[in-house]
This record gives structure tokens, C-alpha cells and sequence, in this order.
């Protein structure tokens, strides 16, 4: 992560969280402005780092390149036991 792409990231967050502190005359505009900065920033930082992952032939995966399955520990399930079956409710008050 280059300082070009976290710089305008940390300073619209540092802004924002100035406009929030209690002593802070910033009025709710203020605010929402400096929320929308830290968003488009955040967006355009997160674009290059995509961008800069598909140059390298890596996969977009946050991940690492695991699949879901792997990262969480978990193995997909073996197919070869499946059975297709029906369940059937007896209702012992419709026999009565």
C-alpha cells in the first residue's frame, strides 16, 4: 500500500473524526460531508488495490487466493453417502 493511495484515506479519516469530537462546531453537514470524502477516498484506494491484484494475476479474493470453505476450517463434503429420502410426519390426531 503505497502513501499515495493511504494518504488522502488517513487524512479524510483524521478530518472526520476531528468533526466528531464533542467540542467539535461542526454541524451535521459538516459531517456528512467529511463521511462522503472518507468514502470516495476509500473506494478509489480500494479500486487501485484491486486493480494492482488482477495485474499481479491475482486472484480479487480478500482471502488470499483460499476459497470460503478452506478459510473457514471447513472440508466441502464428500457426495458419495447422499441419500435422496422423503420424511414422512405420521399425525396420530387424523387417525383418530
Amino acid at each position: 500500500l503505497t502513501d499515495d493511495l493511504r494518504k488522502p484515506v488517513d487524512e479524510a479519516l483524521a478530518d472526520l473524526k476531528e468533526a466528531i469530537k464533542p467540542e467539535s462546531t461542526a454541524s451535521v453537514e459538516d459531517i456528512n460531508a467529511k463521511v462522503t470524502k472518507l468514502n470516495e477516498e476509500s473506494q478509489k484506494m480500494g479500486a487501485a488495490l484491486y486493480a494492482a491484484s488482477a495485474e499481479q494475476g491475482e486472484s480479487p479474493n480478500m482471502g488470499g487466493g483460499e476459497s470460503t470453505d478452506s478459510a473457514q476450517g471447513t472440508t466441502p463434503a464428500d457426495d458419495s453417502d447422499v441419500v435422496d429420502a422423503e420424511v414422512v410426519e405420521d399425525d396420530e390426531d387424523d387417525k383418530k
